[in-house]
């Protein structure tokens, strides 16, 4: 096997959040202690209702309305997380050598294999903006207006409307304008105080950025 193996790839499925009613929320340090030892403050979770075993007697939600979405489940769809070893040099030297799984693994991640956890975690950590962008698209709205230290809002047929979030701080609204736009861009923004450009997410919609400070 280790003369003639090219790769290995794990696989997991995983249940992906209703985009209709999911709702964000603050890292629990004890609930949600995985994503609070690896920085996330905030993260969106299901709205799952208790629906009774008997579809026939909903009676107990109260007459409350199910998410036309995911019928109450919190969860609509499945996302897949991959995990793939590329054999190189040293992984096969090891693999000959019967080094054992903890050996592998440390030497596949020195050379950039992205474990199934370090990939759900960038998931969970995606660009806020692009998650309100993607907001945005599905409520049909127009502007989005971003405000460091303040809840982001929507413009949708004209209304000012808060979106489902919580505020955006200085220092993550900067570091993700400038992984939009690029170092270049971004300092320019800096010395010039405003900045226009245009941003594209792939297949579904293009955006007018204005960035500029408020005076005083």
């Amino acid at each position: 096997i280790g003369s003639s193996i090219v790769g290995v790839m794990a696989q997991r499925l995983v249940r992906k959040l209703c985009t209709k009613c999911s709702f964000v929320s603050q890292v629990d340090p004890i609930k949600d202690k995985l994503a609070f030892e690896h920085g996330i403050t905030e993260i969106k979770k299901a709205n799952t209702k208790n629906i009774p075993d008997n579809k026939n007697n909903l009676s107990n939600l109260n007459n409350e309305k199910l998410c036309p979405v995911c019928n109450g489940s919190g969860y609509k769809g499945r996302l897949g997380l991959y995990e793939v070893m590329k054999i190189n040099e040293n992984i096969r030297e090891l693999i000959m050598k019967s080094g054992n799984a903890d050996e592998i693994k440390d030497c596949a991640t020195k050379t950039g294999m992205r474990t199934l956890l370090n990939y759900g975690l960038e998931l969970v950590k995606q660009s806020k903006i692009i998650q309100l962008m993607e907001e945005l698209i599905k409520r049909n709205g127009s502007d989005l207006h971003l405000t460091e230290e303040t809840i982001p809002y929507f413009r949708v047929q004209g209304q000012i409307m808060p979106a489902d979030s919580l505020p955006i701080s200085s220092k993550t609204l900067k570091e993700e304008i400038e992984s939009i736009i690029g170092k270049n861009k971004f300092d320019s923004f800096l010395k010039n105080k405003d900045f226009d450009c245009s941003f594209g997410l792939d297949g579904i919609a293009r955006f007018r950025i204005n960035l500029f400070f408020e005076r005083g």
